[in-house]
């Protein structure tokens, strides 16, 4: 185990707004280990999921991966990064309407270069794990309703990523599609990689290894 990405002294705040998301940060996050960010609505959850990313830029402060500061880096710089070492299962799951699960799965990881063989059977053991396999031809508008963020979470996946960053994946599930996605996060952190989750599950104690509550007490400004 060891320490994958850090926040120090994070402030940020919102252009146009006044108050802080948070000032004053400070928290490290492993590999080997799922960590879930709680909290109430607008405690930040996903905006330190998008500054850890490098998809925002905090007003002060670092974000630093493996002891080097990203903070700083041009958006060329930090995309690269990204791509080589971040999985992001967004909120909203971006699935084309027009494509099967499969094929939302392999795309974007096929553009970057992963053989298409390679992505496809990744791709359908993905699923299953998440239990989509029975759905992998389907299109996302015709599959049960709650599915989105788990072909996210496989997506993500894909290309092995060393950091797996998740915004909400468990939203609308019932307790046992729940618990199904909190233990394939379990595995994937076993395997070594560094899991964050921005979840409001007030379940996500029980399976996380380590909770980050966030908004609870405001930091010095």
């Amino acid at each position: 185990m060891s320490v994958v990405l850090e926040a120090r002294a994070l402030r940020f705040i919102y252009p146009r707004r006044v108050t802080p998301v948070f000032t004053g940060l400070d928290a490290s996050f492993s590999s080997h280990r799922v960590t879930a960010l709680t909290g109430p609505p607008g405690s930040g959850k996903s905006s330190l999921l998008y500054l850890l990313a490098g998809l925002l830029s905090p007003t002060s402060g670092h974000v630093l991966h493996c002891g080097t500061a990203i903070t700083g880096w041009p958006d060329w710089r930090r995309s690269v990064w990204r791509s080589q070492q971040v999985g992001f299962a967004f909120q909203d799951a971006m699935l084309d309407s027009t494509r099967s699960l499969t094929e939302n799965v392999i795309e974007s990881a096929v553009y970057e270069g992963l053989n298409p063989r390679t992505a496809r059977q990744r791709a359908l053991a993905m699923l299953d794990r998440f239990g989509l396999a029975d759905h992998a031809d389907l299109r996302p508008t015709e599959m049960p309703g709650g599915q989105a963020q788990r072909v996210a979470l496989c997506r993500a996946l894909l290309t092995e990523p060393a950091i797996l960053l998740a915004d909400e994946p468990t939203g609308g599930l019932d307790a046992g599609t729940t618990r199904q996605v909190w233990q394939a996060l379990g595995e994937v952190a076993a395997k070594g990689v560094c899991v964050l989750v921005a979840t409001r599950d007030v379940r996500a104690a029980a399976f996380a290894d380590d909770v980050v509550e966030l908004g609870l007490v405001p930091a010095a400004v």
